[in-house]
């Protein structure tokens, strides 16, 4: 699935993570700019949203999330197949 994160575009696959912190949905494992630019890329919470209705993304438990914190808040959310 191709989605589109401010000015570039990324394909997704099944092994992509979306990362929901309450505020904003991050793409946690792409990257997007170059050098001191990099920075993880922020999916529109209105896309997002709408991903989730129609069932393209699911939310999942991860054995070892990216972000390792006690912080009940993040939730993780895949492609579903």
């Amino acid at each position: 699935m191709e989605i589109k994160c401010g000015r570039e575009t990324f394909q997704l696959t099944s092994e992509d993570v979306i990362m929901y912190n309450g505020s904003i949905y991050q793409l946690v494992t792409k990257r997007a700019g170059v050098g001191w630019g990099r920075h993880i890329p922020v999916i529109a919470k209105t896309k997002a949203i709408e991903l989730i209705k129609k069932g393209l993304i699911k939310r999942v438990e991860l054995e070892d999330p990216p972000f390792n914190t006690s912080s009940p808040s993040l939730y993780y959310y895949k492609i579903s197949e």
